[in-house]
């Protein structure tokens, strides 16, 4: 029986806990040292990720420009709602959207009338995602200051149960969740949730392909108790709902952060995510959500597991039987060591079918605060890294929860290129180890042999990787 009360801890250095640290903007692209140490431009001559999913099993995925558009799917076992509060909205099926197979049509028929090449389906929060990426429907979105058609990606379909808002102008209303994003004009444009908007305010809205700022009228709050659409559009992070624009739902930033000439890009900016939040906001969780989590993977058709979080206690044995069966459908997981010293690696990274990262610092030294032992499999860049943080600003943290999804960028890079070049040599974790052996500098693995004794492998470094070294 999983204990719901033992508690799982997310991996920050103690360092990154201060108020004191600086939070900031970064309005063009920044490197991280450590995507330097690895080779990472040697590896974006051949891949970026592409085709390949990860799970981020953590805090939930965060809303930010810099990442948003490469999330597919956010979900939540803890209980305390959508991960959507956090800026992805809803409109009701009755809403007309315009689509280059359609015209105008209401966005449930839209969804009813269309074939999908992969369904996602939370049966915990009832609801549905089709990807209909490879369809090339388009709809109108709004970018660079003027409507463009923009691709379709993706479909949602959501149970709800809760408060909508009747937005209204003189020429147009739309419905929408509390949460959902529009573009009012205030000194610019500025996005705000749907909750906050004023009879008075003036929000984009389009009219024979102008951009026209109509003002509100009336606002009706009431409840509903149905179903909800949204969609996820390429190239945009919004689209025209009976004419007023409202933002789309998006589909953690080490792992893919995007490629968009701001902030920081992440190491496979090509991949997308799925992120699974099992811990709290306080980043505490427990056994029963692990096995949650861990459970809705199986049925999500991710490549790459990724957890920056654990525990010094053995979870019970139902979480060591379900990680058996991931890693048997051929999913490589990778798990943060720990940031204790004094105490050996923690769990789920201390399982034989988890891939352990620690981290290092510019200097190629492991972390002083590290959790080593024989049960690490390498080390990867983890101190001072570049990191997305709260209200699109960027925050240098330390951590082996930032060491562990370099890593998983790194596989993500690996088995997209495995993949592209029909090599098809890739189908299990220990596949990946095997490539470690090559991958990894011998200077290094020496190097750290000091703290990390008995690891099998050293720093990875792209230069090394052989299936492209003599091309």
């Amino acid at each position: 029986m999983i204990d719901p009360m033992e508690e799982l801890h997310r991996f920050i250095s103690e360092d990154d806990l201060s108020d004191d640290n600086v939070v900031f903007e970064l309005s063009t692209p920044s490197t991280n040292w450590g995507q330097l140490a690895i080779d990472l431009p040697d590896a974006w001559q051949h891949t970026k990720g592409e085709g390949i999913m990860v799970a981020v099993i953590d805090t939930g995925g965060p809303n930010h420009i810099d990442i948003n558009d490469n999330i597919f799917q956010r979900l939540d076992v803890t209980g305390d709602g959508p991960e959507d509060k956090a800026g992805h909205g809803c409109i009701i099926g009755e809403d007309l959207i315009w689509t280059s197979n359609n015209g105008y049509i209401t966005i449930e028929d839209f969804y009813k009338q269309t074939d999908y090449e992969q369904l996602l389906i939370d049966i915990g929060k009832n609801s549905e995602i089709k990807s209909v990426n490879n369809q090339s429907i388009f709809t109108i979105g709004y970018i660079d200051e003027k409507f463009n058609k923009c691709k379709i990606q993706a479909i949602h379909k959501l149970v709800y149960k809760g408060d909508i808002y009747k937005i209204s102008t003189e020429n147009s209303h739309v419905t929408l969740t509390p949460w959902h994003p529009v573009y009012k004009k205030s000194d610019g444009v500025i996005k705000v949730s749907a909750d906050t908007l004023e009879i008075g305010d003036f929000i984009i809205c389009e009219e024979n392909e102008e951009i026209l700022f109509n003002k509100i009228i009336s606002i009706e709050k009431s409840h509903y108790d149905g179903v909800l659409y949204d969609l996820t559009v390429d190239s945009s992070t919004n689209y025209l709902s009976n004419n007023i624009l409202v933002s789309n739902t998006h589909v953690s930033g080490i792992i893919a952060a995007l490629e968009n000439n701001i902030g920081i890009t992440g190491i496979a900016p090509k991949c997308k995510l799925i992120t699974i939040k099992i811990l709290d906001n306080r980043g505490i969780g427990s056994f029963s959500n692990m096995a949650k989590g861990l459970e809705l993977c199986k049925g999500l058709n991710v490549d790459i597991i990724n957890m920056s979080l654990g525990t010094p206690t053995e979870p019970p044995i139902e979480i060591h039987n379900i990680i058996k069966q991931l890693t048997d459908k051929g999913i490589i997981i990778i798990a943060a060591g720990g940031n204790n010293p004094n105490e050996p690696v923690n769990y789920p990274a201390a399982y034989n079918e988890v891939i352990a990262v620690a981290p290092i610092d510019e200097n190629k030294n492991v972390a002083g605060f590290a959790s080593v032992g024989p049960k690490i499999a390498l080390a990867a860049p983890g101190v001072d890294i570049y990191s997305l943080y709260l209200n699109n600003g960027y925050k240098t943290m330390s951590g082996s929860s930032q060491a562990a999804p370099f890593f998983s960028g790194i596989c993500a890079l690996i088995l997209a290129y495995d993949r592209k070049s029909k090599n098809l040599s890739i189908k299990s974790y220990q596949d990946i180890l095997k490539i470690l052996d090559t991958l990894c500098d011998e200077k290094t693995s020496d190097h750290l042999s000091g703290r990390l004794k008995g690891c099998n492998f050293g720093i990875p470094n792209f230069s090394n990787y052989m299936p492209w070294k003599n091309i």
